[in-house]
C-alpha cells in the first residue's frame, strides 16, 4: 500500500481594512482555497496554516508570522 504524503500549506489573505488600499475578497479566496485543498486534494485541515487580517483572527499575516508558519 502506498504511503500517503504529508501535504502542508500556508494561505495568506490581506484585505487591508480601513486603509486607502482596502481590498475585498482576499479572505474569502483564502477560505475557498482551504476548502478546495481539503475536499479535492485530501489535505489534512490541521496541516493548513491560515493567516488573515480579519477582525478577531488568531494569527495576523505579518512578515514574522508568515516566517513562523
Amino acid at each position: 500500500m502506498e504511503e500517503k504524503k504529508k501535504r502542508m500549506a500556508i494561505l495568506v489573505g490581506c484585505n487591508y481594512p480601513n486603509t486607502p488600499n482596502e481590498l475585498h475578497g482576499c479572505i474569502n479566496d483564502v477560505l475557498s482555497m482551504r476548502d478546495m485543498l481539503v475536499n479535492h486534494f485530501e489535505f489534512d485541515l490541521n496541516h493548513i496554516e491560515v493567516l488573515i487580517d480579519a477582525p478577531g483572527s488568531l494569527v495576523m499575516p505579518t512578515g514574522a508570522n508568515i516566517k513562523k508558519a
